[in-house]
């Protein structure tokens, strides 16, 4: 640690004692590089991770010169300007504290927090300023959002239903196809099991393929669904199992057998007159190819259908000018002509086969197939019938079941790797503070800020973690039933103490009508723990905080929370409840949070039977709500 000294008696520079000892090997220990100026901006002491972050030659460090230490750091900033004016702007208020983030030009990201140093009489001495490269982590967090979003869209709109199933065939995730293919709502699957939705004598095959999957990590199947109508449909099932977080599960990808009677239309096709033969042709979903017999590789196609030209892009003459060999087909072995000749050797045996493979489209793409071949007749000629159904969305969900499992895994084991040095860091703080007289006010500042961030920062991984589990559908229900005004009586003090620290008051209603309900108590109480603390913060010095409990309807109770405050924009109010949702996006902002607290509110209260949502007032405020099942 480099000191340099101007202000402090002969006394202050003596031998130095256990707890300045101790600091020093904080100050250097620390993963963050740390500068002391006092008032007029000079240099007082830096640790030697500073130097080391902002590579600033000794001859610059051994002065208390802080302009040339600015200099050297503007030349390494992407954006100088801004940096420079977040210091000028602490150095003329000096009791602000700020945190944000900076980007230098080699691609490093560095957080930035800033704080003034205080003695017990609050006489401010100077500021202290800390670094810390988060560069990995923010590219991490931005990976782990876009890998989300990718996941969730390509889930939700691919066209056959997909269930996730836990390992005793229970679901716990579907895709709206699913619900559209069942006739069931997703909050009903989600009560439901794979045998409630098997016909009676497809149970036990289903319950075996799915032990199949468990062990083996995959099964493909036919089955069939009994629809909430009361219809059985045949499905033909391709099971894979996943590891998500701590959690097995079977994700269940099913096709309608009924709108994809593949095999048994191929039998057909020969029989039917031109007209209806063109005409079922063409309106296939899948891609259908019509090839000679012999030589199928280097000969012309026959014919191809609609399906076929717009998947792949060419014109429907333009394909009966190509053989399969232009169409550059993956994997590429080098054996490839090999390969051909014994599947069409296989075909004369089996009458059909299955196989998968890569097609080159004309605009250089190459797209994944599975494909069913079949020799039949064709107007008196002998001609191998390939179907070929696009599986992009079924790899793509596949590759992102992977990315989702990385995602959790790097979560879980980053928090575990924070939380054991955390522990140590609070509990030591905590020690030394315990009964310690002889530490200077500074000190004592100095350690109160070790212990306040480390138990911020334990709040922000316990919320991580919580939300990380939440997002796998492991969210713990503890039903009781007690009277809403019970609930009420027992809020009353603790939101009292909430409010106090800004001056607020606390107004609790209760409509008579107020039933008893069954519900997690022990949530529904964290959570209006949690949206009254967000009144006092975010509302003004000395406004009354209403929480108010009604019956509007007759199967429903609704708890809110009203606030004084400025209201939620209109714009906004959709987007607090998502995922690292904030009104207020920008690094300066005053409060702190990483944007999950609403979100983890809305998957508990949606868990429990219930909506969450905000409203504003009619003069001003926000009104935060939610409903819960009688």
């Amino acid at each position: 640690m480099t000191i340099h000294n101007h202000n402090f008696s002969k006394k202050e520079r003596g031998a130095k004692t256990l707890n300045d000892a101790l600091l020093e090997a904080q100050f250097e220990t620390s993963p963050d590089g740390i500068l002391v100026v006092d008032q007029k901006g000079r240099a007082l002491a830096h640790n030697a991770l500073f130097g080391k972050m902002w590579t600033i030659p000794k001859k610059i460090l051994s002065t208390d010169d802080d302009k040339k230490m600015l200099r050297h750091v503007e030349s390494r900033l992407k954006d100088p300007t801004a940096f420079i004016d977040k210091v000028n702007y602490l150095y003329k208020h000096r009791d602000e504290r700020s945190f944000d983030r900076i980007e230098l030009k080699n691609g490093r990201v560095f957080s930035r927090y800033s704080s003034p140093i205080r003695n017990a009489k609050k006489q401010s001495y100077g500021r202290i300023w800390y670094f810390r490269d988060i560069t990995e982590g923010a590219k991490a967090q931005q990976d782990a959002i876009a890998n989300d979003i990718k996941f969730q869209a390509i889930f939700e709109n691919t066209a056959d239903p997909i269930y996730i199933l836990d390992e005793h065939g229970v679901f716990v995730e579907v895709n709206r196809a699913a619900c559209r293919q069942s006739g069931y709502s997703r909050r009903q699957l989600l009560k439901m099991s794979a045998l409630d939705i098997s016909s009676p004598l497809a149970r036990p095959t289903v319950l075996e393929k799915i032990a199949l999957a468990k062990q083996k990590g995959a099964a493909v199947f036919e089955t069939e669904h009994l629809t909430a109508s009361g219809e059985t449909v045949p499905i033909e099932i391709h099971a894979s199992k996943m590891a998500m977080s701590d959690q097995s599960l079977i994700v269940a990808i099913c096709r309608d057998m009924t709108k994809n009677r593949r095999i048994r239309d191929l039998k057909r096709i020969a029989n039917m007159g031109e007209k209806k033969f063109k005409t079922v042709f063409d309106s296939a979903g899948d891609a259908i190819f019509i090839l000679p017999g012999q030589n199928v590789y280097d000969k012309k196609f026959i014919e191809v259908n609609r399906t076929a030209c717009e998947k792949l892009g060419y014109g429907h003459d333009e394909f009966l000018t190509m053989t399969p060999r232009d169409m550059e087909f993956r994997p590429r072995e080098k054996n490839f002509d090999k390969i051909i000749a014994e599947r069409v050797s296989r075909l004369k045996t089996q009458g059909v086969l299955f196989f998968q493979l890569e097609m080159r489209a004309k605009d250089g793409r190459y797209i994944p197939f599975e494909l069913i071949s079949r020799r039949a007749n064709y107007y008196g000629q002998a001609v191998l019938v390939c179907v070929a159904r696009d599986i992009t969305d079924v790899k793509k969900i596949r590759e992102l079941q992977e990315l989702k499992t990385l995602q959790n895994d790097f979560l879980n084991i980053t928090t575990h790797e924070l939380r054991t040095p955390l522990t140590s860091i609070i509990g030591l703080s905590e020690i030394i503070g315990r009964d310690n007289n002889s530490l200077t006010p500074k000190e004592r500042e100095y350690l109160n800020i070790i212990h306040e961030e480390g138990q911020r920062l334990a709040r922000t991984i316990k919320q991580v973690l919580e939300v990380t589990r939440y997002e796998n559908r492991n969210i713990p229900v503890n039903v009781s039933s007690f009277r809403v005004d019970d609930l009420a009586a027992s809020l009353k003090p603790i939101l009292e103490m909430i409010a106090a620290g800004r001056n607020a008051k606390i107004s609790i209603t209760v409509n008579s009508a107020a039933p008893t309900i069954a519900t997690d108590r022990e949530k529904i109480t964290q959570i209006v723990f949690d949206l009254v603390d967000n009144a006092v913060k975010f509302g003004p010095e000395g406004q009354t905080v209403t929480v108010a409990i009604s019956r509007p309807k007759g199967k429903e109770i609704m708890i809110a929370v009203a606030d004084q405050g400025p209201g939620i924009p209109k714009n906004r109010q959709s987007e607090i409840f998502k995922k690292f949702g904030q009104i207020d996006t920008s690094l300066a902002r005053s409060q702190e949070g990483i944007g999950l607290g609403l979100y983890t509110a809305k998957m508990i209260i949606e868990a429990l039977g219930g909506k969450i949502g905000v409203k504003n007032g009619t003069g001003k405020g926000a009104t935060f709500w939610f409903t819960l099942p009688v």
